[in-house]
């Protein structure tokens, strides 16, 4: 009974597409083991995903490559300057997102939000982050990104400035700056 309900939730709708479209369409089924129907309303969601993001974040989406250039080009100077820039909104989206959620602007809520926030589903900083917290209150973060080692210094100085907003410095020497790779470690001040 529940399952004859949910389809008349659900809408059918026909779809006209062209030879090239369509070749595509049966490729990525055949690709993801999907049905056509599948791959398409994962592309709808991927589309308004996407748009939403650019839109709601005041985003623009680049190529890979450019964005590769750009830091590439970007002296240290300018890569810091920015990270403090982006740090700033980073800290102050944070402090509104924890107060429509009902959540303290703390370090730990903060932390959780900028895992998702930052994560290649939202901004796409990183492929994978980590934080670890420890009993003293240090805070050890380790992350992976798909951009160049310009890109992880922008990295260690975005998260040397968003760190300042809840008075945790880095440690002395304990921070790892690779091609395409972070590791940094703070304590509290």
């Amino acid at each position: 009974m529940k399952d004859k309900e949910e389809l008349k939730k659900k809408r059918i709708m026909g779809l006209r597409l062209s030879e090239k479209l369509y070749e595509l369409l049966v490729q990525k089924s055949e690709e993801f083991k999907m049905s056509k129907s599948e791959v398409l309303r994962l592309s709808f969601e991927f589309f308004k995903t996407n748009t939403e993001l650019v839109k709601d974040y005041n985003r623009v989406i680049i190529p890979a490559t450019l964005l590769n250039s750009l830091f590439e080009m970007a002296s240290i100077e300018k890569l810091e300057e920015i990270a403090f820039i982006n740090a700033k909104m980073i800290v102050n989206y944070g402090r509104v997102m924890c107060f429509e959620t009902g959540l303290k602007f703390n370090i730990e809520n903060f932390l959780k939000y900028a895992r998702k926030m930052l994560s290649r589903n939202n901004l796409g900083f990183f492929t994978k982050l980590n934080f670890r917290m420890d009993s003293n209150k240090k805070v050890h973060l380790i992350g992976l990104h798909d951009i160049n080692e310009n890109f992880s210094h922008y990295l260690i100085y975005f998260f040397k400035y968003v760190m300042k907003a809840f008075s945790y410095s880095t440690i002395e020497e304990s921070f790892t700056i690779g091609e395409k790779f972070i590791e940094i470690k703070f304590r509290q001040v």
